[in-house]
C-alpha cells in the first residue's frame, strides 16, 4: 500500500498510539497494529483497527468505577449511534437532561449512569451477536461446496469444492 506522499506503507506494531483525535477523548492505545510510511513516517490505523479501538474505549468507560464525566457520556451516546433526543427517549428522560450532562451543567445521576452503561453493553452484545451470525453465514457459504461424492451403503465420501477460492474469499473479507 502507498501513503499519500507516495511512500510505501509497512505493517508495524506501535508500543503506544495517541488515539485521542479519533476518540474525542484523551486515549492511548498500546501494542496496536498500524501502517507506517517508510518515506514520511506517517502512521495510519486500518479501519478495522480504528473501529476496534473505538469499541475498546467504550468498554473501558463501561467498566470504570467513577460516574461518567460529560465527554464520556457523550462518547457512549455517539457509540450507540443515538442523538440526544433518541437517547433521552430510550431512557425516558428529557433531551435537555442529556444535553446538561454532556456540557457539564449537570452531573449524571448514578441511575442514569447505570442505564447508559447498560445500553452500551447491550449494543456491544448485539454487535457481537451480529458478527457471530455473519461468521456463521460465511461458514455456511463455505460449506455450500460440500457434497456427497457417491452414495454408498457403507460409507459416504465428502468432497469440498473450490477450497482455495473459498479461503481467498475469507481472507479478502
Amino acid at each position: 500500500m502507498k501513503c499519500e506522499c507516495g511512500g510505501e506503507l509497512r505493517r508495524v506494531v506501535l508500543d503506544e498510539y495517541d488515539f485521542s483525535a479519533e476518540a474525542g477523548l484523551p486515549v492511548k492505545l498500546r501494542e496496536v497494529p498500524a501502517l507506517r510510511c517508510a518515506r514520511c513516517d506517517e502512521v495510519v490505523l486500518e479501519g478495522a483497527v480504528a473501529e476496534l479501538g473505538l469499541h475498546l474505549v467504550g468498554l473501558a468507560l463501561v467498566k470504570q468505577k467513577e460516574l461518567l464525566r460529560p465527554e464520556q457520556a457523550k462518547y457512549l451516546r455517539k457509540l450507540l449511534g443515538a442523538t440526544q433526543k433518541e437517547l433521552a427517549d430510550r431512557m425516558s428522560i428529557a433531551r435537555e437532561t442529556v444535553a446538561a450532562w454532556e456540557c457539564g451543567q449537570k452531573t449524571i445521576s448514578p441511575q442514569h449512569d447505570y442505564i447508559l452503561r447498560s445500553l452500551a453493553v447491550g449494543n456491544f452484545m448485539e454487535e457481537l451477536r451480529a458478527a457471530v451470525i455473519a461468521e456463521r453465514a460465511q461458514i455456511a457459504a463455505a460449506l455450500g461446496g460440500v457434497r456427497s461424492k457417491e452414495p454408498s451403503k457403507r460409507r459416504t465420501t465428502l468432497v469440498v469444492d473450490h477450497v482455495r477460492t473459498q479461503l481467498e474469499e475469507q481472507h479478502a473479507a
